[in-house]
């Protein structure tokens, strides 16, 4: 009899003691709900300083909650020293998954080498982060001349205007040079 009261006191703590673990499960379940996933491209992989690159990320919220959370997305251009020289944030809506893309303008005299783009995604101390690499490659004088004309389109067709006029004024002058009557 003593066997059974023992056995049956046992028995009667041990299905406490699985409802409070499987109470601990559903708890940690719901706190991990917000695990992302995210996938990050730079285009283009080669630049030239002052150039403009294009972060692409892709974001997925791999937790059980669909709820549309605001999440806070950081980006942070590292270069091959572990420096950051440029970040950003922003704050952008996510319910099952997100894709962004950010413009990038590099400075004029960021070095040439390796550089790494960071994408962090926080919501509420929950993270995660990826990142993509590129090349800043030595500005040549044409570089800086293809440059130059890619930001302002209007050279190109006032440098064609200069060229005609020349031109115009060449054919008029060798014209009455050459064939000109005394």
């Amino acid at each position: 009899m003593v066997r059974f009261k023992f056995l049956k006191t046992y028995l009667l703590y041990m299905k406490k003691e699985v409802i409070l673990l499987f109470i601990l499960l559903l708890i940690s379940l719901v706190n991990a709900q917000y695990i992302f996933h995210v996938d990050v491209e730079v285009t283009p992989k080669i630049i030239s300083a002052g150039e403009n690159i294009i972060v692409n990320a892709n974001i997925k919220s791999l937790g059980l909650s669909s709820d549309r959370i605001d999440v806070k997305i950081s980006y942070g251009i590292q270069d091959e020293n572990g420096k950051i020289i440029e970040i950003s944030s922003s704050t952008n809506a996510l319910q099952t998954s997100l894709s962004i893309s950010e413009v990038f303008k590099l400075s004029d005299n960021i070095k040439s080498g390796k550089y790494n783009v960071i994408v962090k995604v926080d919501y509420q101390g929950y993270n995660s982060s990826a990142s993509d690499s590129f090349y800043v490659k030595k500005r040549g004088i044409w570089g800086g001349a293809i440059g130059l004309l890619n930001e302002n389109p209007i050279i190109p067709i006032i440098i064609f205007f200069l060229i005609f006029i020349i031109f115009v004024w060449w054919m008029i002058h060798h014209h009455y040079t050459h064939h000109k009557k005394f």
